[in-house]
C-alpha cells in the first residue's frame, strides 16, 4: 500500500495521538502530583526503546501470531479507553446520562471513524491541531490569576519508588502507544523507518501535558493529583470549582471531542489493517 500522507499531517497526527489518553492521571498514578516529571521523563526514556522496535517492526509484522496479539492489545485499549471515558462523562459532565449508552455511542464513532482511510486521519489532524493548541493555551491560562507562588516549595517533594515505579509505568504506556502507530504506519510504508514521527509527536505531547499539571499543581495544591481521579478535568484543561467549571466546560468539551475521537479510532484503525492483512 502507499502512503498518500504529508510529513506534516503524520506530525500533527502524531502528536494529538500521543496527548490524548492521559485523562486518568489522578490517585491512580503513584507518583502523585510528581506526574508533571515522571510523564515527560518516562515519554523520553520510551523514545530509544521505540527506535530499537522500529527497525524490526516489518519483520515483526510479517509473523501472524504478532499481528493477532497486537491487533487484540489495540482492540482492548480501545474498549478500556471507552470504559473509562464513559465512566468519566457520566461522573463529571453528564450525570443523568445512563452510562451504557454514553459508551455505546462512543463506540459507534470511533469505529466509523476508523472505518475511514488512513488519509482521512491526516487531513483531520491537519486540520484541527491548530483549534486543540489554541483552545488548550486559553484552557491553561484561565486559572492563571489564582497561582499560589506557595505550592513551589512542595512541589519538589517526592517519593524515590513511588517516582521510579511513575517513570516505568510511562516508559511502557508510550511504548505501547508508540508501538501501534508505528505498526500502522509500516503497514502503508515498510522500507521507510517511521520513529522521526513518533519523536515529533511525543515530545511536544510531553512539554503540553507537563505544562499543564504545573499550571492545575500551583492553582489547586499538591495534594489534588493524591486525592483526585480527574484532577486536571483533562490534561489539557484545568479542574476549579463552582461557577468557574461552567465557562471552561464547552472548550474542554471540544478538546476532549476532538482529540479522543482520533485517539480512539487510530486503536481501531490499526484493528482494521491487521485483520484485514490476516484475511489476505
Amino acid at each position: 500500500m502507499n502512503l498518500a500522507l504529508t510529513t506534516r499531517q503524520i506530525t500533527c497526527w502524531s502528536i494529538i495521538y500521543f496527548i490524548s489518553g492521559w485523562l486518568f492521571l489522578g490517585n491512580l498514578n503513584v507518583a502523585g502530583h510528581s506526574i508533571f516529571l515522571t510523564l515527560p521523563i518516562g515519554g523520553i526514556l520510551a523514545l530509544p526503546l521505540l527506535y530499537l522496535y522500529g527497525k524490526f517492526a516489518t519483520k515483526l509484522l510479517a509473523s501472524k501470531l504478532v499481528k493477532i496479539v497486537l491487533a487484540g492489545l489495540s482492540l482492548c485499549l480501545g474498549v478500556l479507553y471507552i470504559f473509562l471515558i464513559a465512566s468519566f462523562i457520566s461522573a463529571c459532565i453528564l450525570p443523568t446520562s445512563p452510562q451504557l449508552l454514553t459508551g455505546g455511542l462512543l463506540m459507534i464513532f470511533s469505529l466509523w471513524f476508523a472505518s475511514h482511510s488512513i488519509e482521512t486521519f491526516g487531513i483531520y489532524s491537519k486540520i484541527i491541531i491548530p483549534i486543540i493548541l489554541l483552545l488548550s493555551l486559553c484552557l491553561m491560562m484561565a486559572p492563571l490569576p489564582s497561582i499560589n507562588p506557595l505550592y513551589a516549595v512542595d512541589i519538589l517533594i517526592f517519593k524515590p519508588d513511588s517516582f521510579k515505579y511513575s517513570v516505568l509505568f510511562f516508559v511502557v504506556a508510550f511504548f505501547i502507544k508508540g508501538m501501534i502507530f508505528i505498526n500502522i504506519l509500516t503497514f502503508y510504508d515498510r522500507e521507510r523507518s517511521w520513529f522521526k514521527a513518533i519523536k515529533n509527536g511525543i515530545l511536544p505531547a510531553v512539554c503540553l501535558l507537563s505544562l499543564a499539571m504545573i499550571i492545575v499543581i500551583f492553582s489547586l495544591g499538591t495534594a489534588v493529583f493524591d486525592v483526585l481521579l480527574y484532577p486536571t478535568y483533562y490534561p489539557l484543561s484545568i479542574t476549579t470549582s463552582g461557577n468557574n467549571v461552567q465557562h471552561f466546560e464547552m472548550f474542554f468539551l471540544i478538546v476532549y471531542g476532538l482529540v479522543e475521537l482520533l485517539h480512539l479510532g487510530t486503536l481501531f484503525l490499526y484493528v482494521k489493517l491487521s485483520i484485514t492483512s490476516l484475511a489476505k
